[in-house]
């Protein structure tokens, strides 16, 4: 019988492609599959737990701020983050990208919006957190031929407080 993690590992190298809707007003179409195809490593990198590919997304000046509000600086603390939590609290726990939303600011900068679904894990001190949306504001820096990710900051979406969103356009609580 397959584990958990091996099926998951196994669905995302079977489906090479997000099944994120991705959106874009300003951008042109090279700059939007650049992007996209930088997420799609990003999700399969998480959801196979290839720590090698996911630093390949990273710009090396990259900042990173978790839902808890941990923050690490640069390509190879942010890489060394993930790697530890892969291994003590992310194991086998897929994710996926629902929407992204990219506006570009340069040439060579722009700004991506992902609501990404997460499933349930626990936490290191041993809290269950159920699965949830995870709201992901990526900084998009253009390096060479590749889109690559500056800054990153992401927060649980919460159900509970979505309902009284003023705006209306807005209460994704999906």
């Amino acid at each position: 019988m397959l584990s958990f993690s091996t099926i998951v590992a196994l669905a995302a190298l079977q489906t090479p492609n997000m099944n994120a809707s991705i959106t874009s007003t300003n951008l042109p179409k090279s700059a939007v599959d650049g992007i996209a195809t930088t997420l799609t490593n990003l999700e399969k990198a998480w959801n196979t737990q290839d720590i090698d590919l996911y630093g390949k997304q990273l710009d090396e000046q990259c900042n990173w701020v978790n839902v808890v509000g941990m923050r690490w600086r640069g390509k190879q603390n942010v890489v060394k983050a993930h790697a530890v939590y892969f291994e003590i609290m992310f194991k086998g726990v897929p994710q996926a990208f629902q929407t992204v939303e990219i506006r570009g600011f340069t040439d060579m900068v722009a700004v991506a919006i992902c609501t990404l679904k997460m499933a349930a894990y626990k936490t290191p001190d041993g809290r269950s957190m159920p699965a949830n949306l995870n709201r992901m504001t990526l900084t998009m820096v253009l390096k060479g031929d590749r889109w690559l990710i500056g800054s990153a900051q992401n927060a649980i979406v919460d159900p509970v407080a979505m309902p009284f969103n003023p705006i209306a356009d807005d209460k994704d609580g999906e």
